[in-house]
This record gives structure tokens, C-alpha cells and sequence, in this order.
């Protein structure tokens, strides 16, 4: 015959007791030889309780299992456990889930706002404010064309503009140059003739 599992080791079969009732939703733990209680752990306040109450009441869900050794059975074991915890555990869990969720929305807006002030306001800023620069004549102001975004393509746009208007004054400033060369030798020209017609007069009144 096959022996009953707690008359081989009563010590084990009260710590698996311990264990399955170690949680908080349970409230009703008992091991059966047949229809004989064996052992059983519950709660004070149902402590005269028997199983089928806990079977007739709503506030409760009940489980019971036969169990098994070498294909023979040997006992039954018996878990109630608390529909009002079960439901706290539930509620509990759902606002872990809420306030993860909502620190998770946080933690990505954050994330965005600092994104899009790195790397997209603080860019355009700058852009901007080198923009006032070249509008204003500073022609050497340095524009940052790093980056490979459209902000990049942009600041290059500035970049070629602001080479464009530099390869414009330089080529303005050598016409003027040019001009002043011309206007001094057109000058230093009619100085000439004025010199060579005072010259040939004197020429013809001493002839004369």
C-alpha cells in the first residue's frame, strides 16, 4: 500500500503549509487522507469554518486538487483564497501599471523637449542669430554647417550666401580700387597736358 505522504515527513508537509499560505490571498490551506482532515492552517476569523463554506460564498475562490504518488492516491489538498484580495492586488497593480505608464509619457516628453531644444532649437537660434549678423554686414561671422540634418542644409545655404556676399565685396572693393587707380592716372594725365599746352604757348609767344 502506498503511504500517506505526511506520515513519512510531517515537518516537510507543514513547511509546503507554510509556503502556499505565506501568501496574502490565501486564506484556507488543509490536507485530506481521504475524508479525513489531516492538516489545515486558515485565517483567526475562519478558523471554525468549514470547507463547503467557503465553496457557497462568492467572496471567495476555491480550489481542491487530489494528490498523487506513484499513480496512487494518497490525499487532497484544499487552497481558498480571497476574491477582496485578489481584487486589491488587482487595483494595486493597475495603478503600478498607471503610474508606470505615466512616468513612461513623462520620461518621452522630457526626453522630446530636451531633444528638440539640443538639437533642433538651440541649432536654429544660432542659425538665426549668425543670419542677423551677415544682415547686418558681418560678413566673417561663423556659421556651423556640422550637422547633416536639414537644419545642416540650411546653415550650408547660409554658408554658400555669406561666401557669395564675401567673393562680392572683395571684387567690389578691387573695382574701387581700380577706379581710384584710373582716377588718379586720368588726373595726373590731364596734369600733363595742362603743362605741355602751358608749354607750347610759351613756345609760340617767344617765337612770336
Amino acid at each position: 500500500l502506498v503511504t500517506p505522504l505526511w506520515t513519512l515527513n510531517e515537518q516537510a508537509v507543514y513547511d509546503i503549509i507554510d509556503a502556499i499560505f505565506s501568501s496574502e490571498d490565501i486564506v484556507y490551506v488543509a490536507l485530506l487522507d481521504g475524508d479525513t482532515l489531516m492538516v489545515k492552517k486558515t485565517l483567526p476569523e475562519f478558523e471554525n469554518k468549514p470547507f463547503h463554506f467557503f465553496e457557497s460564498s462568492p467572496e471567495f475562490i476555491v480550489k481542491s486538487a487530489d494528490i498523487f504518488q506513484a499513480q496512487e492516491k494518497i490525499g487532497r489538498i484544499q487552497i481558498v483564497m480571497s476574491r477582496a484580495s485578489v481584487r486589491k492586488q488587482v487595483v494595486l497593480n493597475m495603478i503600478s501599471m498607471f503610474s508606470l505608464t505615466i512616468f513612461i509619457i513623462a520620461a518621452i516628453s522630457l526626453t522630446s523637449i530636451v531633444i528638440t531644444r539640443r538639437y533642433i532649437s538651440r541649432p536654429l537660434s544660432q542659425l538665426q542669430n549668425s543670419a542677423s549678423r551677415i544682415a547686418n554686414g558681418d560678413l566673417d561671422t561663423f556659421i556651423d554647417t556640422r550637422s547633416r540634418d536639414e537644419i545642416g542644409d540650411l546653415a550650408h545655404a547660409f554658408e554658400v550666401f555669406r561666401i557669395g556676399l564675401l567673393q562680392k565685396r572683395a571684387a567690389d572693393r578691387a573695382l574701387q580700387a581700380q577706379n581710384v587707380l584710373l582716377t588718379e592716372q586720368q588726373s595726373e594725365l590731364e596734369t600733363k597736358n595742362v603743362r605741355f599746352d602751358a608749354a607750347l604757348n610759351n613756345m609760340r609767344h617767344g617765337l612770336a
